[in-house]
């Protein structure tokens, strides 16, 4: 009975904290990055802090707090140091080391002689040693000690700045800002751009009355066939089309926490163009970091077409303008989509970069 109790605790514990864990932020990534995390995510836990800093780290409100980084530790016996000289020498490199990324190849490397060590006493005890050392390297703080009244939801970009000062108070030119992105409440981005369907793409679609000689009906008399023009005319802006899309990304590897700065979608929209020309669509697109996207898409558009009664190459009495020929219909057409998402944060980065920041 006893057992069955301990079982359904621990069960039950699990249960309620699945998920409430701290994401990782490694600062051997001299960039920093982009991560989702989950709405129950308690936190964050810096990985290959260098012990000869202390590091204050800001979020969302720019709160500090700081972390007073401990060097040294306890050493093993001198036997087993002097029978290990190459452990010793990784150990007191990460103690002394000032490069995050090279914090971790020397964690890496400590970790590699001890697993090369055979079992003794002495893997024991520098087990123990790197472990504790290793561990210094690391710091978890919880949203809740960073900021007050912090509640995660769905669409925050969540800024995570970190700063790293010399042990008497001299802030190092070093910084890291990672971006924290929690889960949207929907599946699709909204874009705003324009649709256009150049000649390369859509073929030419309107006609005219070519003069073809005498009619056989009556010799005094012109005839006319009806031709399809050979180009669409200079008048390029009356194929643009001012439209809004929606754009629905997809997710090959649903497990991947940072986003790719280039992802394909499925897009559709709606829009207008000159000469009150209505086009919907729909089609696979490229989005690049939400913020910009291109489709290739397949649609229709309320613009002109040839009537019904009339066909290319038939035969007339007398020659007809465009108005004769023409009227307006649903056409199918394929489109080039070019979008933008016109977010504040997105455009505030984009001038940013462009800045050279």
């Amino acid at each position: 009975m006893k057992h069955l109790v301990l079982f359904i605790s621990l069960l039950l514990a699990g249960c309620l904290t699945y998920g409430q864990k701290p994401v990782e932020l490694d600062l051997s990534n001299k960039i920093g990055s982009d991560k989702t995390i989950g709405l129950k995510t308690t936190g964050v836990k810096l990985l290959n802090m260098s012990l000869q800093y202390n590091y204050k780290i800001k979020i969302t409100v720019r709160e500090e707090a700081d972390n007073a980084s401990q060097n040294g530790g306890e050493m093993g016996s001198d036997a087993c140091h002097e029978a290990n000289p190459k452990f010793v020498g990784f150990l007191v490199s990460l103690q002394n080391e000032k490069d995050e990324a090279k914090v971790k190849d020397l964690i890496d490397s400590v970790n590699k002689v001890l697993k090369d060590l055979k079992t003794s006493d002495c893997k024991n005890t520098l087990q123990k040693e790197a472990d504790a050392v290793i561990e210094k390297t690391k710091r978890e703080y919880s949203f809740e000690s960073l900021t007050a009244n912090f509640t995660l939801k769905n669409n925050q970009d969540i800024i995570v700045t970190i700063e790293a000062y010399s042990a008497d108070g001299t802030k190092a030119d070093k910084a890291w800002q990672f971006i924290l992105r929690t889960p949207r409440s929907v599946s699709y981005l909204t874009h705003f751009g324009f649709t256009f369907s150049p000649n390369l793409i859509k073929g030419p679609d309107q006609f005219f009355s070519k003069a073809s000689g005498k009619s056989i009906l009556s010799p005094t008399t012109d005839s006319f066939t009806i031709k399809r023009k050979s180009n669409n005319g200079t008048d390029f802006w009356k194929d643009l089309s001012i439209t809004a899309n929606f754009i629905m990304p997809v997710k090959f590897n649903r497990k991947q926490e940072q986003p790719n700065m280039f992802n394909f979608a499925w897009s559709a929209g709606f829009g207008v163009g000159g000469d009150a020309r209505f086009t919907v669509f729909t089609g696979p697109t490229l989005l690049v970091s939400d913020f910009f996207a291109v489709s290739l898409a397949g649609g229709v558009s309320y613009a002109y077409k040839l009537k019904g009664e009339y066909e290319e190459g038939q035969g007339l009495m007398q020659s007809l303008d465009f108005d004769q020929l023409h009227d307006r219909g649903i056409r199918p057409n394929i489109l080039l989509s070019f979008s933008f998402r016109l977010s504040k944060d997105e455009l505030s980065k984009a001038v940013e970069k462009i800045g050279g920041k």
